[in-house]
């Protein structure tokens, strides 16, 4: 195994669904549900379990600012230190970015963050993977939205400041 991830809850439904979609075996899920006590022996023989992996992960549907990230890190960090093979390890974030709600509001951009923090949870290259959407034609109208320019296989770009999404099947 090259990468573990952490994750609590029903993240983990979606994590199990791409990496079988994607035949990602390298890549070991371990679902943390009792955050509180910690459960600090069973995470270390879990990472200790996995000596090779490269990437270790706390995975999380919620934003960097929500959730359970800032109350897991130190103590995934510290049980880090106290493997036998990750000592010099620190665990990463994979997540949606800092927000001041709990939730976009558009279902079209929930569903392309929901597959960018999966891609960041696996390290996969590529922005999207189409199967998670159902739409062959859509136009969305928004003001100000500030993303970064990705041209696609499928002619879907964002433009950097833009006033609208269009997303058309080739």
């Amino acid at each position: 195994m090259k990468r573990v991830i952490f994750c609590s809850g029903q993240v983990y439904a979606a994590l199990f669904k791409h990496r079988e979609t994607h035949d990602l075996k390298d890549t070991a899920i371990t679902r943390v549900e009792e955050l509180h006590p910690f459960p600090w022996e069973e995470v270390r023989q879990n990472l200790d379990a996995y000596p090779n992996a490269e990437d270790i992960v706390w995975c999380q549907e919620e934003t960097l600012n929500g959730g359970s990230w800032s109350h897991v890190m130190p103590h995934i960090d510290l049980i880090l230190q106290k493997t036998k093979s990750h000592g010099d390890k620190k665990v990463r974030f994979a997540g949606r970015d800092p927000a001041s709600g709990a939730a976009v509001g558009y279902k079209v951009l929930h569903a392309l963050q929901e597959q960018m923090l999966l891609n960041d949870a696996f390290q996969i290259e590529w922005l999207l993977s189409y199967d998670c959407f159902s739409f062959t034609d859509i136009e969305l109208e928004f003001s100000s939205w500030q993303l970064p320019v990705y041209s696609c296989p499928k002619k879907m770009e964002f433009v950097e400041s833009f006033s609208s999404i269009h997303v058309q099947d080739v």
